[in-house]
C-alpha cells in the first residue's frame, strides 16, 4: 500500500510539472489542474476556432502631425471568459514590445467617404489566436472513479498593431475608420469607442 501511495504521489508531481509546459506566449498547453490520486489521459483534441482575429484593445492615440515610437501592446483573457461564444478554461497573456513608429494624420486628411478631417489616429492591438478543445479521461487511482473533462485552451497566438484614423467633432461625436480605409463608424463619445475596442470587437477594426 505504501508503494502504491508513493507511485500516486510521484504521478501527481509529474502532472504538476507538466502543467508548466507552455505554448507561444504563456498558455499552458494541455494539462489541467492535477489532483491527488488522479491520472489524466488526453484522448482527443479539436480545433474550435482556427487562427483568426479574436481580440482587440485600444493601445494609443496619435495626434495629427505628431509621431509616436515604441508602442507596447498587451492582450489578456482570463479563465472563465468567453471568446465568440466559447468559454476559455485557461488564462492567456501575450505582449509585444513595439519598435514601430506611427505618425498622426496630415492636415486636411479626410476619412473615407466623408468630409470629416482626421483629428488623430488610434493604434489598435489585434490578437490572433487558435482555440482548441482538449478532452481527457480522468481516473481516480484510489477509488476507481472514471470521468471525462473538456478544456478549451488558446493553443497559439500572435498580436499586431493596426492604424485607424479618427475624427472627433465639437460635440464629442467620434468617427473611426476601419484599418482598410473602406468605411467608418460613429460613436457618441471617444470613451464609448475605446470601450468597444477593449471589448474584443474586431468589426470596428476590419469592417
Amino acid at each position: 500500500m505504501k508503494v502504491f501511495k508513493s507511485f500516486v504521489l510521484l504521478l501527481t508531481v509529474f502532472l504538476l510539472f507538466a502543467m508548466l509546459a507552455t505554448v507561444g506566449n504563456g498558455a499552458a498547453k494541455t494539462i489541467p489542474p492535477a489532483y491527488y490520486g488522479e491520472e489524466w489521459t488526453l484522448i482527443s483534441s479539436k480545433v474550435i476556432l482556427p487562427m483568426q482575429a479574436i481580440g482587440t484593445k485600444h493601445v494609443s492615440k496619435v495626434p495629427a502631425n505628431k509621431v509616436i515610437k515604441g508602442v507596447n501592446s498587451t492582450w489578456k483573457i482570463s479563465a472563465g471568459e468567453s471568446i465568440m461564444g466559447h468559454i476559455v478554461d485557461q488564462s492567456f497573456l501575450i505582449s509585444i514590445s513595439g519598435k514601430s513608429t506611427f505618425k498622426g494624420p496630415n492636415d486636411n486628411e479626410l476619412l473615407t467617404g466623408t468630409n470629416l478631417e482626421a483629428t488623430h489616429a488610434f493604434i489598435t492591438a489585434v490578437f490572433f489566436g487558435e482555440l482548441v478543445s482538449y478532452t481527457y479521461k480522468v481516473e481516480n487511482k484510489i477509488t476507481g472513479e472514471l470521468r471525462y473533462e473538456t478544456y478549451n485552451v488558446i493553443a497559439s497566438g500572435d498580436i499586431l498593431n493596426y492604424y485607424q484614423r479618427v475624427h472627433v467633432d465639437d460635440n464629442g461625436v467620434t468617427t473611426i475608420e476601419d484599418a482598410g480605409r473602406t468605411k467608418t463608424r460613429s460613436f457618441a463619445t471617444e470613451k464609448e469607442l475605446k470601450e468597444v475596442l477593449n471589448s474584443n470587437n474586431t468589426d470596428v477594426v476590419f469592417n
